[in-house]
């Protein structure tokens, strides 16, 4: 005992341990702070990651010039060294601990799977509505880069039908699932929504959100808002949604949004022939004509178009691309915030083809869950020869379509 109070009042006559007290008090504040700023989009998430390596390795410096500064290295007994050198060590693994769940709960993003919203009557056109709403809600989440989001290929396939949601979560990778059902009366849409952790345990629901069908922005962006609390979405990630729903306008009309969720329900088969394809596109001009909202119709009609180009002759491809490419110029005027309409003009274009990394940079953030977009970069950077970069996006398309085959996922 008389040994550990002289270390004690060596240590704080030195003012060692008050230089450590004050040091930790004010990284981790510091830390606080640009945490802060990052979700308010001021400064980079790279700031954080500069904080954290150059306050861990200045910290012991900090305690050491503290011991030296008091007093010289030649007047310390030995077991008084030992002890300071196991004072430093213990606070410097503290703060290397507070920097490490710094570190995790900045940088963890939260995977998320969609499954298929389930049609709760029996009402003509609830299924398509529902699966019209899934393909939304994964759309609009996975235009935010705070969280991942697994594509609907893989939270829709067959081998997950019958199991729980604990095996369904730890067969897709995700932390959370988001589950629902709808329907709706002569003028209502009901949408009754659960999320589900990776243990299979409900933590946000059962809710149940209820407007016009017409009313579609207010439906979608009330269910946004309240899984914004659930899963820890900024206040940035949430404008980014109400950019997205406001500048796509739904038709003032019940038929015709009944109809564009069947035709994009339609779109989704897996085995269409040219003639589905043919008559699809023709059912979709015949309801874009004279109408004003007409954005949601026009992309869906461009990628018809550019799904029909795999099965057309290629003396017809040229005009038929042209035609898609027309349809996205005229999309563009009308839902130009909408990820799909920039997903498929990349898509559609050899603009990915390019040595420019900004543009790939910025490709990435307009799209940081779409496993097509990484697909393509793995693509054309295998075709250069580019095998690291082309492994990464390989990876990447991976984690966001784990059950998918088109990938070599397994």
């Amino acid at each position: 005992m008389p040994r550990l109070t002289e270390l004690y009042t060596q240590l704080k006559k030195r003012r060692v341990i008050r230089a450590g007290v004050v040091y930790i008090a004010v990284f981790w504040l510091s830390l606080q702070v640009i945490d802060i700023l990052i979700e308010s989009r001021f400064v980079g998430e790279a700031a954080i990651r500069w904080l954290i390596i150059g306050g861990v390795i200045a910290f012991p410096f900090v305690l050491v010039l503290s011991w030296f500064f008091e007093h010289p290295w030649h007047e310390r007994q030995t077991l008084s060294v030992v002890g300071d050198l196991a004072v430093l060590t213990t606070v410097s693994l503290v703060a290397g601990l507070l920097a490490w769940q710094q570190w995790n709960r900045t940088f963890s993003q939260p995977v998320i799977a969609v499954l298929d919203f389930q049609t709760g009557d029996l009402v003509a056109g609830t299924d398509a509505l529902a699966h019209h709403l899934t393909q939304r809600f994964r759309m609009l989440l996975a235009s935010l880069s705070e969280i991942r989001v697994i594509e609907i290929e893989s939270a829709s396939h067959p081998s997950l039908r019958t199991l729980p949601m604990h095996d369904k979560a730890a067969a897709l990778g995700a932390d959370y699932l988001l589950a629902a059902t709808v329907s709706q009366t002569s003028l209502n849409l009901r949408i009754r929504a659960q999320l589900y952790d990776a243990e299979g345990e409900l933590v946000w629901g059962t809710r149940e959100f209820a407007n016009r069908i017409i009313e579609q922005y207010n439906l979608q962006n009330d269910l946004m808002t309240a899984l914004s609390e659930p899963l820890n979405l900024t206040e940035a990630g949430l404008s980014e949604v109400g950019k997205i729903l406001r500048s796509c306008r739904y038709p003032a009309d019940r038929k015709l949004i009944i109809g564009l969720a069947a035709h994009g329900e339609k779109l989704a088969e897996t085995e269409l022939s040219p003639g589905d394809l043919h008559a699809l596109i023709a059912e979709v001009s015949q309801q874009v004509e004279g109408l004003n909202e007409a954005g949601l119709f026009l992309l869906l009609r461009a990628e018809a178009r550019l799904k029909l180009l795999e099965f057309i002759d290629s003396t017809k491809r040229s005009v038929q691309h042209k035609f898609a490419l027309q349809d996205l110029k005229e999309a563009s005027f009308l839902c130009r915030d909408v990820p799909t309409l920039n997903k498929l003009r990349w898509l559609s274009t050899r603009k990915l083809e390019t040595d420019d990394q900004d543009i790939i940079a910025a490709v990435i953030r307009k799209h940081p869950n779409d496993a097509e977009i990484f697909a393509r970069l793995a693509k054309i950077a295998a075709n250069r020869k580019d095998y690291e970069a082309a492994d990464s996006y390989r990876r990447q398309a991976c984690l966001l379509n784990p059950l998918s085959e088109k990938y070599s996922c397994n």
